[in-house]
């Protein structure tokens, strides 16, 4: 819907499933990656995990967006409203994340990083700070 005209992180997880692997992205944008759940949405081998300010454009990945067909359980939105903190992601991360984890045998993580939920961002109303990143990553 505009924000990719080539999805590397995708095409890199394509690559790496296609050799056996099992693959996490973890996508800490501002803006909900709905081409990336779309590829990935009935594979159970990508855990595709999205951390997005709502509501914001697009205004896809609400919380029972989960997969479907292989990939059912294998998406995980975690909606944020305007002026979540670090601290709110560091808490999914450890209710919500680290549990869809445990099952799931994810041998590569890669990360999808927009810096638009920084707290200094003109168009989104997150708060992270530089240092939230490096925590995240």
């Amino acid at each position: 819907m505009g924000f990719c005209l080539l999805n590397n992180v995708a095409v890199t997880a394509a690559a790496l499933v296609a050799a056996g692997e099992r693959v996490l992205i973890a996508d800490f944008d501002a803006h909900h990656g709905n081409g990336t759940q779309d590829i990935f949405y009935e594979r159970g081998d990508v855990l595709y995990v999205s951390w997005h300010q709502h509501p914001l454009y697009p205004g896809s990945g609400r919380v029972e967006e989960t997969g479907s067909g292989d990939g059912a359980g294998a998406t995980l939105n975690i909606p944020m409203p305007p002026g979540s903190t670090g601290e709110h992601y560091r808490r999914s991360v450890q209710d919500l994340v680290a549990p869809a984890l445990a099952g799931h045998g994810t041998t590569w993580v890669i990360l999808s990083a927009g810096y638009d939920a920084h707290r200094d961002d003109p168009l989104t109303d997150l708060g992270l700070s530089s240092g939230d990143f490096g925590d995240l990553t």
